[in-house]
């Protein structure tokens, strides 16, 4: 019974013949469906120009993988843009120093066994200073709600 109703529906496929359609070029897809303009300006205007200024900001953060040592840090960074492009930025900063509970809980003395390490004389950074060469390659903006925009 397969096999026959298989062979009803590839003879019956054997006797279907294809259609040529054709549409107008007009209608067909182009390759760009942007529109084109003919002075098309990606950003005609910087809400804030940088070129030839310098940059100032203070910071704080907290280094939430710090096993032993506080985890706080303060600090700072100077930019200074050449062009629009192209800047210069100099981030600094300072570490809390002293331990944290854990590195005040290692040391145990009285433990069985006793755990005989003390963090307070392990090496702790105090600060660091980095300096790079910043590229913005693209401005633009972002709209978030119908009253906020956002300058990348």
């Amino acid at each position: 019974m397969r096999f026959t109703l298989a062979l009803l529906l590839f003879i019956f496929s054997l006797s279907a013949q294809a259609v040529t359609i054709e549409f107008p070029e007009e209608e067909l897809a182009r390759e760009s469906v942007l529109p084109l303009f003919d002075n098309a300006t990606a950003v005609k205007s910087r809400l804030v120009p940088t070129k030839g200024k310098f940059e100032l900001g203070l910071d704080m953060g907290f280094a939430m993988n710090e096993p032993f040592f506080q985890a706080l840090r303060y600090g700072g960074h100077l930019s200074y843009h050449f062009t629009e492009v192209h800047a210069l930025n100099i981030m600094g900063h300072v570490y809390q120093q002293g331990l944290n509970p854990n590195g005040e809980a290692i040391y145990r003395p009285t433990a069985t066994p006793p755990i005989p390490i003390r963090m307070e004389f392990a090496p702790q950074n105090q600060w660091h200073l980095i300096a790079n060469y910043q590229i913005t390659p693209y401005y633009g903006k972002i709209s978030v709600s119908k009253g906020f925009i956002m300058n990348l």
